[in-house]
């Protein structure tokens, strides 16, 4: 939605998904920043400004500018025995913007930073490790894409992601379950999405 709202020049993405004609969206999609192919979203057109030539007495004119709402990035870093990447410094940086972060991972192992609107991708630098985060290629977690791509950064699903649920897919669902004390029945169900959302992060 970040990035619909700056193609449009809005300067709040809240401006669209908040919209009355948007109801069914957010009632599809409750994380505005997840939506899936076909989704459609209603952007309401901004009026045209107008400005004088000249202000008052023929002086010059003030034009005041409102800061772009920024979006934020909560998630976790865990080794590969899921053990949380605690009080470690880390360097963020968005290149398209030209900006960048430095920060510690505290107690938890969580990375919470703003970022400007429509950001796609991400850098972090973690001691001698670079990661590129990808901020807009995973579809909403309840879509079979989405649930398959989580649960491949998570190291359960191996596999080209397919665009519906087949028995590779099947078995990393069970695999997940098991590790996480779900009822191992191999459905991407409410209890398993939730459990997932929880360690992916989103």
């Amino acid at each position: 939605m970040g990035k619909i709202s700056r193609d449009f020049n809005h300067a709040d993405p809240g401006t669209i998904y908040d919209h009355e004609k948007n109801s069914y969206l957010r009632e599809k999609r409750p994380e505005r920043n997840l939506l899936a192919r076909g989704d459609e979203v209603w952007v309401p057109v901004l009026p045209t400004a107008e400005f004088p030539t000249k202000g008052k007495n023929g002086g010059p004119i003030s034009i005041s500018v409102t800061r772009a709402v920024r979006e934020r990035i909560t998630t976790r870093l865990q080794n590969n025995e899921g053990e949380s990447l605690t009080n470690l410094d880390y360097t963020l940086r968005h290149p398209e913007q030209d900006e960048e972060v430095s920060a510690s991972t505290g107690g938890e192992g969580q990375v919470d930073q703003e970022l400007p609107p429509g950001v796609e991708y991400l850098t972090v630098e973690l001691g001698e490790k670079v990661m590129t985060w990808n901020m807009g290629y995973m579809d909403p977690p309840r879509t079979v894409s989405g649930y398959a791509n989580r649960l491949k950064n998570l190291g359960y699903f191996n596999h080209d992601i397919p665009e519906k649920k087949n028995m590779e897919l099947y078995r990393a669902l069970r695999r997940f379950q098991e590790d996480n004390d779900l009822s191992p029945t191999g459905n991407a169900d409410t209890p398993t999405i939730d459990k997932l959302i929880e360690l992916h992060g989103c």
